[in-house]
């Protein structure tokens, strides 16, 4: 009997490391941004179309990268968004606050979007972006000493 339960036991362990795994690569995304020439073609995650939540921008061809302007805007305002889990149609006020997603913003739009190369695609993690958020609340968690 003891047996027969260490067994069912350890097969329920195995069943639960492999559900946490596959639950694992369901939280983890990949932000893939493809050109065609000089226009941007698209921006998945996880081979989906990323919403673009700027309510502001163009819905079809708002995102872009490599500079700083509306396009990177959008695309790190999206990324964020999707990052953190907001759904536009249940958050309205998706815009203003101060959840990290929107305290972000430009400073992703400078330091990660900006970045990319212009004319070539880029892959970016949420592995990436979460690691680029801590050291973000962490830089500002840090007291400055007066001058």
């Amino acid at each position: 009997m003891r047996a027969a339960l260490r067994l069912h036991l350890g097969a329920a362990h195995n069943s639960w490391g492999a559900y946490l795994g596959s639950l694992e690569k369901k939280l983890s995304k990949t932000y893939v941004g493809t050109r065609k020439g000089e226009f941007v073609y698209s921006v998945t995650v996880n081979g989906q179309r990323l919403h673009n939540y700027d309510p502001f921008g163009d819905p079809e061809y708002g995102f872009e990268w490599g500079y700083g302007g509306a396009g990177p805007y959008a695309l790190a305002f999206s990324i964020l968004c999707d990052h953190f889990g907001i759904d536009k149609t249940t958050d309205p006020e998706a815009q203003f606050g101060s959840k990290p997603y929107q305290r972000l913003r430009q400073s992703f739009k400078e330091e990660v979007i900006a970045q990319f190369p212009h004319d070539a695609g880029f892959t970016l993690t949420s592995e990436q972006i979460t690691e680029w958020v801590a050291k973000k609340e962490s830089e500002s968690r840090t007291p400055t000493s007066p001058s």
